[in-house]
């Protein structure tokens, strides 16, 4: 019976001392509650702010894939002018070939000014030309399929932030 009695108090104690944590706890939360809401809503904010930022680096890095799409299907058909991409060319790293290309025919240019298709120099700087044209059109395709490879991997990503966009915002209602 004292074993019991013993218990009982124990339980009581207990029961007071979890009581009393408890009064604690809802006076904490009354306090600090709304300061951890608040927390907690700037935090998603910046969540959603960094969302929103990346979703417009990778459309504008879409963009400028597909503008680079393009200009290799102009180089590889023959309807852009490869000295009027010179600048754009920098942005492609396997388009180095392109600028032997371009060197070679601006040479075989000034030897078509000099010597007549059979001369023994404007042969070679021929041959020369059309190597560089077999090496510009396979950059071309590399290049072409480095973009395409990085469009699909940005326009994935660009497609997860905008499922999670909206759950961002909710966060924020």
């Amino acid at each position: 019976e004292k074993e019991q009695r013993q218990i009982q108090q124990e339980i009581e104690h207990q029961k007071k001392v979890s009581d009393k944590a408890l009064q604690e706890y809802r006076k904490f939360m009354e306090t600090a509650g709304p300061i951890i809401l608040e927390v907690k809503r700037d935090e998603a904010k910046r969540t959603l702010f960094r969302t929103t930022q990346e979703m417009q680096t990778q459309t504008d890095e879409i963009a400028a894939g597909q503008k680079q799409l393009q200009m290799l299907e102009g180089i590889k058909t023959g309807q852009t002018s490869l000295t009027s991409l010179s600048g754009d060319l920098r942005k492609i790293p396997e388009l180095d070939a392109a600028y032997t290309f371009v060197f070679a025919a601006r040479r075989l240019e000034d030897a078509r000014a000099r010597y007549t298709e059979k001369h023994p120099e404007m042969i070679a700087i021929g041959k020369e030309a059309s190597a560089a044209q077999t090496q510009l059109l396979a950059a071309v395709d590399a290049a072409a399929q480095s973009v395409r490879m990085l469009l699909s991997v940005r326009t994935e990503r660009l497609g997860t932030l905008r499922a999670e966009e909206p759950k961002q915002r909710d966060e924020l209602a």
